[in-house]
């Protein structure tokens, strides 16, 4: 219904005019419909959905509505919105082209299905859609990786479409097996990163070595780029060990991209007493650094390469 003093649309009324208007002129060999898209970290939001027909809406474009909403209220016409929403659903559909049968085709996908980590408690009403295993509080999802900027959250559907006997945990086992192979770790100095992202890091670090002179790392992949996965990873967490130069080192998931590694023998012979202290230091770079959507949480792990052990230190 219409605002009775301004003569405008609330959110639904928009919605339905622009989804008539969009249908209007849409070509016909194409369908739109309003969906709810989860995405990690985030409420699901309205978007609406172009597919040919008998293509699977979860592999076609998608226009969130709020942001045309919001252009709306700013004084554009739900005619102009709609016809940019086709434009840009027809440039969306010629960047996405890509063999469907390699994903489709689970034989074909197999070797491209990798792993990554999100919150779990952020993102329970998401874990109902897609298949995940529970990891010390986060979670271990799968992606289909088309190439090197896009990709495709796994979902149940997905599984179902596939119709493999293949159980989930052998999944799950080659999806990570092909996260390493795909994407190495890399172990590189805070500061390096950190100078890469915003060239300076006088907000964080006094001398040079991050947060009140710790002498940190980030765990991730050549990439940079949902390379916390890697913290699954014994072997990968024994490799910091050693090239920190401590038996035992604690682990702050900072982002889905990457996650601090901080020795808890420092050099100079600082020694972490409070771990608490820790995760203050997450926070803060969470809070001024990290996107919403790609939070990990403020959980603080460690590791001691003695014994292999790798434990929740303080929960989120």
């Amino acid at each position: 219904m219409a605002n009775s003093k301004t003569g405008t649309l609330n959110m639904k009324d928009f919605t339905d005019v622009l989804l008539r208007e969009v249908n209007d002129y849409m070509d016909p060999e194409m369908t739109v419909r309003i969906v709810k898209i989860s995405k990690p970290n985030m409420d699901p939001e309205q978007a609406m959905v172009f597919a040919a027909i008998n293509m699977d809406e979860t592999l076609s474009p998608a226009i969130y509505i709020r942001p045309l909403y919001d252009e709306y209220i700013c004084g554009k016409s739900v005619h102009s919105l709609a016809a940019e929403s086709i434009r840009t659903c027809r440039e969306q559909s010629s960047a996405f082209i890509f063999d469907i049968r390699s994903f489709t085709d689970l034989d074909q996908a197999i070797s491209k299905i990798t792993c990554r980590v999100i919150n779990y408690e952020s993102n329970r009403e998401l874990l109902k859609q897609i298949p995940y295993r529970e990891y010390l509080g986060l979670a271990l999802v799968l992606y289909y990786e088309i190439d090197d900027s896009r990709s495709i959250l796994i979902r149940d559907i997905h599984i179902d479409m596939w119709g493999t006997d293949m159980d989930n945990d052998s999944l799950f086992t080659i999806a990570l097996s092909n996260t390493r192979r795909l994407y190495p770790a890399k172990i590189i100095p805070f500061t390096e990163v950190l100078d890469g992202l915003i060239g300076n890091v006088d907000s964080l670090s006094e001398d040079g070595d991050g947060p009140k002179g710790l002498n940190l790392f980030v765990l991730s992949n050549e990439r940079l780029l949902y390379g916390a996965v890697n913290l699954l990873y014994d072997d990968v967490l024994a490799a910091a060990c050693r090239q920190t130069g401590s038996n035992k080192i604690y682990i702050l998931p900072s982002s889905v991209h990457e996650v601090i590694i901080i020795p808890a023998d420092n050099k100079n012979g600082f020694k972490i007493t409070d771990p608490h202290e820790l995760k203050k230091i997450v926070q803060a770079i969470n809070a001024k650094y990290v996107d919403q959507e790609d939070i990990l949480g403020d959980y603080i792990y460690s590791f001691s390469i003695s014994n292999s052990e790798k434990k929740l230190v303080i929960e989120a």
